[in-house]
């Protein structure tokens, strides 16, 4: 069943184009899951702070992810823990929990931020149990109104470890432009994600018979206090 987010870190700033990245350093030893949130809440929304550029490679370091906004998708077998932060002009998101239905997990994304279909929104759906790199990705784009197969904005990679990982996890990059923002201006986009019913926000509408949602206007917003720069 559905179940709780997270409170994000907050991070405070001004305008401006994006700051060069800093690439995170070191590295260290390899965790299986992302750390955790220090707090839980109910949160719908997401405030993403600045943080370093990790290896999108699959390989999930402490020190490449402690630095991003922490959400919980769901409170019980299947809650997923996500890490988010922009680095440059790419988002960054980590994500990790127990695999549990060999089914899909459908990260949502609306780049305008609306309240219904529109047509700029898009799926990326990872299985929980891949065999591939990719997570056995699969991408659906919104036409007249409902997802549709196609393929989501150019730029965005996905990278998680294949043979059915315990923990299943992924880290992410997405080009911001692929979500409507441009760095240094005040933007808000929605996302949302489901596993197994463990979904953020808590209030996410899933589609009759579906693990996805048509309905953004009950997706969560994320935005960035800095403006993303």
């Amino acid at each position: 069943m559905p179940g709780g987010g997270g409170t994000p870190d907050l991070a405070m700033g001004g305008g401006g184009d994006a700051a060069p990245p800093a690439n995170c350093g070191g590295g260290g030893a390899e965790i299986t899951a992302v750390p955790p949130c220090a707090n839980a809440g109910m949160a719908t929304t997401v405030d993403v702070p600045r943080g370093c550029a990790p290896t999108v490679d699959g390989t999930l370091h402490a020190s490449e992810w402690s630095d991003g906004a922490c959400f919980v998708a769901g409170n019980g077998g299947g809650a997923l823990t996500i890490r988010m932060k922009y680095a440059g002009d790419a988002l960054y998101l980590a994500a990790s929990g127990d695999p549990t239905c060999g089914c899909g997990m459908p990260f949502h994304f609306d780049p305008d931020g609306g309240m219904t279909l529109e047509g700029d929104e898009f799926l990326v759906i990872l299985a929980d149990d891949p065999f591939g790199a990719d997570g056995d990705r699969s991408d659906f784009v919104a036409q007249n109104g409902k997802f549709t197969m196609g393929s989501a904005p150019a730029g965005i990679v996905t990278a998680g470890p294949p043979n059915m990982p315990a923990p299943v996890r992924s880290e992410w990059k997405i080009p911001l432009a692929d979500l409507g923002i441009t760095p240094g201006q005040a933007h808000t986009f929605r996302f949302a994600v489901n596993h197994a019913g463990q979904t953020w926000p808590a209030t996410l509408q899933l589609a009759q018979s579906s693990n996805f949602s048509s309905t953004p206007a009950t997706w969560g917003q994320v935005l960035s206090s800095t403006s993303w720069k």
